[in-house]
This record gives C-alpha cells, structure tokens and sequence, in this order.
C-alpha cells in the first residue's frame, strides 16, 4: 500500500488549526515533571542566555547553584558572582539540582549530562516556556500565540517560498515553535555556507557586497573566500564603536587592490537618519537598545542613503533585531530588485513570516528561500535573489 503524501501547505494548516494555550500546557506539564524532586538550578553554559536567566531567577524564586561549563578551566572561578564548575564536577555537586542547558545547540550538552547522571535536564527553552510570564519573549523563542494568529501571513509566506527545502523548513519552524522538539527537525545546513546556500546563489568576484552588521569583518572574509579573494566593491556598516578597530585591522590586512575597495560607514542601519541607543557589547550580540550594560548614542542612517550611488548587487544584514527598521530605510534599493538579500529572520520571532512579506511588498521579482544554520530557530535566514540570478523554481 502506498503511503499517501501531505503536501507541506496541508502540513502548515494542520499545526496552525491548534489552541496554543494547550500548546504551552503541554511543555509545562513536561517541564513540572523533569522538575519535580529536584532542588535548585545549574545553569549549563556560563554565556548570554545562561547569564539571563540567572539575572531572572530571583523573579523566579530559583537558587542557582552554579554554572556547569565545559571551558570552565579557562574562565574565572566566579561569572556574576554564580560559581563556574565542570560539567562533571557540577553534576558531582549538585546531582539533585535541575541542569538547564543554556546554550543555543543543546543536544550535545543534554546528551553529556545525562550521561554524567545528572538526574534532570531541561533545555532553556522549554525552561523559558514553563515561565513564560517572566521570560518570554527572547529574541526567536515566544509562546505560539502570536504565530497561530498570524497563520494566514504564514500561509501566504509558503506560497510565496521558491523550493521544496524551504517549504519543509517553514513546517520545521512552525512545528518548533509549537512543540520544541528539536529532534523532529531536518538537520541544520552547513555552516560554512551561511548567507550563501550553494543551490540557491552563488556570490561572484563581480559583486559589490554590502555587511550590515559587518561586526569584526569575519563575513567579509567569508565572501572573498567564496569569491576568490576578489570583489568590485565592499561595503561594510558597523555601529559598535568597540568592535571597529579589529574590524578596520582586518581590512588593513586584505591586499591593497581589495582593502581599497572598502568603505566602512559607523552606523546602524535603520528606517530614517536620525540618534539611537546602542549597547556595545564589542561582541556579535551588540544591538539598538534602550538597556544594556554599555550604552552609548550612535547614528542612525538609511540604507538607501548609504548606498546612493553604488552599485549594490549582494545585501547581508545581521543587525540583532532591527532588520525591519532597516529594511524600511532600504525601499528604493528593494524595489530596484537589483540585489541579493540575505537577511536574519531568527533575532524576534515574527521575523519568520514578517521579514519575508515586508520584502515581498516592495513589488520586485525575487526568488525566496530559506535555510537555517543551527539548532531550532538559530541563525534561520532568508534569500530573496533577484530572477536573473535564481535557481530555478523547484531545484535548489
């Protein structure tokens, strides 16, 4: 007997016709579970998530035992005043605490804690699900509210996606987002390909390259590896005033012919020139914001204005959330139709069906995949390639 095939349109309206309330039940009744019994936290992974969620626990009326890391040996003994241990010294210790794993690949670390006999391990997702009140939102993660009542923008996204592979991927995204099982997901692409997926564009030594959120250049570096070391012309855009000296530094290493075919702008890209707020990190996390733990005033200008008079023919744009004001800033450009878009979708988790249609109404003829570079939501990202340099429909 043949199995018969749901289309992934009949897939997506499947998971969309669904009460998301009973939806997060589902993950708390499993997070109260893993919990039951258990006492106190170790945090499994002393970076940015873990340290958020040990600044929240006091609101949570959680004792965080300790960090479990395994750099610990190269860090300092304290991180926000948390002690840093080893996983295995931390499971020795604290054995009958909850670990939650704090990083964004969790499989791994879930895998070699239980395998260390640590008794209860919950990734921080569902963690941040079951305290949603506190938590939620967190840059790509949210209860499903919001996405099952925007399912006919999702289906209207489907429609408009140009390849199988992307479509199966949007019913990963939404499923994700329903359950966050990460297990029932196809398995990342290479990263080594991100803001270039081989199959859907390929940069040429031709192209006029663009980096918004050039950071310290290491997507530069990417590009010319991709193209050979060669480019008509690099645009690189950067607001954090701590990270432009490494980036200015790799630039001046580039060959002569290539560095002098660098502008580097300090500002952030945005809907109209004006002054913002930005938290220098000096680290890929730096973004537009009103709080933070290094606040400085930078400029805000358009993209369009950036651009006026250049040639732009391939636009990466990682800028942690403020893709929309800056595509905004972008009109003229995204109605030329002229350039390559590789744009993040995983930094609010709206940008998974509002990104596209925003690029979608500028009225050019792009071509849209996308293709995601880790675990769950992370590092999703969205090519929209102007026709005449599109894989055909179907064959990416």
């Amino acid at each position: 007997m043949t199995a018969t095939l749901v289309s992934t349109r009949d897939q997506l309206r499947a998971l969309l016709d669904v009460e998301p309330d009973q939806a997060v039940d589902t993950v708390r009744a499993q997070v109260q579970s893993a919990l039951h019994g258990t006492h106190g936290v170790v945090l499994a992974g002393a970076g940015q998530v873990g340290r958020w969620l040990a600044a929240n626990a006091s609101k949570l009326g959680v004792e965080v035992r300790c960090f479990a890391d395994n750099r610990a040996s190269s860090m300092a003994p304290y991180v926000d005043g948390i002690p840093v241990l080893s996983p295995a010294e931390a499971v020795r210790r604290h054995g009958s605490a909850a670990f939650v794993v704090t990083i964004f690949h969790t499989m791994e670390v879930r895998a070699q804690l239980e395998h260390l006999g640590a008794r209860s391990v919950v990734p921080w997702t569902a963690y941040a699900w079951a305290n949603a009140e506190t938590l939620m939102p967190y840059f790509g993660l949210n209860v499903p509210h919001e996405m099952v009542a925007a399912a006919d923008k999702i289906m209207r996204l489907h429609d408009q996606l140009s390849d199988e592979a992307s479509r199966r991927m949007l019913v990963d995204q939404v499923r994700w987002r329903l359950t966050l099982d990460s297990i029932a997901q196809d398995p990342p692409a290479d990263m080594a390909n991100i803001y270039a997926e081989p199959g859907v564009v390929a940069p040429t030594s031709d192209d006029v390259y663009v980096d918004c959120g050039a950071f310290d250049g290491d997507s530069i570096a990417m590009h010319l590896a991709r193209t050979g070391g060669r480019a008509a012309g690099i645009v690189a855009i950067e607001a954090d005033p701590t990270t432009l000296p490494a980036l200015r530094a790799r630039i001046a290493k580039l060959p002569d012919d290539v560095a002098q075919r660098v502008v580097v702008h300090h500002a952030a890209v945005g809907a109209e020139r004006g002054r913002a707020t930005f938290n220098a990190t000096g680290t890929a996390g730096s973004s537009l914001r009103s709080a933070g733990t290094r606040l400085v005033e930078v400029d805000v200008v358009p993209l369009d204005e950036i651009l006026t008079g250049t040639r732009a023919t391939y636009i990466k744009m990682d800028v942690e959330g403020a893709e929309p004001l800056a595509l905004a800033g972008a009109r003229k450009t995204l109605q030329e139709g002229k350039a390559v878009w590789a744009v993040c979708l995983y930094h609010a988790a709206d940008h998974l069906w509002n990104i596209p249609l925003q690029i979608a109404e500028s009225g050019a003829d792009y071509s849209y995949s996308m293709r995601r570079y880790a675990e769950d939501c992370w590092e999703l990202v969205l090519y929209a390639v102007p026709a005449d340099r599109a894989t055909p429909r179907g064959q990416a």
